[in-house]
């Protein structure tokens, strides 16, 4: 029983520009953006990253999406996926937390 476990780490800025449609709202930030994927064979994938501004650390996001694959027959397979984003300061009716799951089958032929 081997399983190949993928490993990805990266680090860098972007430049995010932001128009909150419901109140005329814009701004210009630059975000330190932080991603970490793992990958253990076909069946589990997490990928996440983290996000504070700059200028203001306290400010920032995490999202992260988890996707396990339950085979079921040699060609059909159920999919979890859950996907968590948070973030310290949202947009004005913009909820602090989001959390979802899909739960999916897959055929292969």
């Amino acid at each position: 029983w081997l399983i190949t476990t993928t490993l990805a780490y990266g680090v860098g800025s972007m430049l995010e520009y932001e128009d909150i449609l419901s109140t005329g709202q814009t701004q210009l930030v630059v975000r330190s953006t932080n991603y970490l994927s793992i990958s253990m064979g076909e069946g589990v994938n997490f990928v996440g990253y983290f996000q504070p501004l700059w200028a203001r650390p306290s400010d920032f996001r995490v999202s992260a999406e988890t996707q396990v694959r339950f085979p079921a027959t040699k060609s059909l397979s159920f999919v979890l996926l859950v996907k968590y984003l948070y973030d310290t300061v949202p947009p004005l009716g913009v909820q602090e937390q989001d959390l979802s799951t899909i739960l999916n089958l897959r055929a292969n032929w």
